[in-house]
């Protein structure tokens, strides 16, 4: 029943906060945000500080103003810009977010679906393989996945659009 599924997601709530709790601090910490960026809609790729948003012109992205807040680790992050990713990113052409990792390390998005429904994100290697994934829901929310080895990473949407507001690298030793 509806009550039942409303305990598992209680639950399951409590379990990843207990996750949390025991794991490791960060050694150190990159977090990329799109403050400086223009806003605007782009057809080609756009350089940050440490990371690529890819755009074409027929996979275009957006660069919006939007403020935002959200809990982290106990710390509210805050965003001004977002990047609306307007469909399923087709990599190698557009619509998603690419960076490098040195070694080992969590990889944390504070991203929204940018519909009505919640949507589905994909971390992928430089081989578009996916490492892993998590759910943008409607809200501004943080989704995470652990990445095992240094490389070059993607974020994308495995659907429709999404807005991504920061992603967070964290490192341990």
């Amino acid at each position: 029943s509806v009550s039942n599924y409303q305990k598992v997601l209680d639950l399951e709530e409590k379990i990843n906060e207990l996750i949390e709790a025991s794991r490791p601090k960060p050694v150190s910490t990159t977090t990329y945000e799109f403050d400086a960026l223009a806003t605007g809609t782009f057809t080609e790729n756009i350089q940050g500080d440490g990371f690529t948003i890819y755009a074409s012109s027929d996979k275009n992205v957006e660069i919006k103003s939007s403020k935002v807040s959200a809990q982290y680790n106990g710390e509210t992050y805050s965003a001004n810009m977002l990047v609306k990713l307007g469909g399923k990113a087709t990599y190698g052409t557009g619509r998603y977010i690419g960076f490098n990792v040195d070694k080992a390390c969590k990889v944390t998005v504070l991203c929204a679906s940018s519909g009505s429904s919640v949507r589905s994100i994909n971390i992928v290697d430089s081989s578009y393989k996916p490492v892993g994934s998590y759910v943008a829901d409607t809200a501004a929310t943080f989704g995470s996945v652990d990445i095992e080895k240094a490389g070059t990473y993607y974020i994308g949407s495995t659907g429709s659009g999404v807005y991504v507001y920061m992603i967070i690298i964290e490192y341990y030793e």
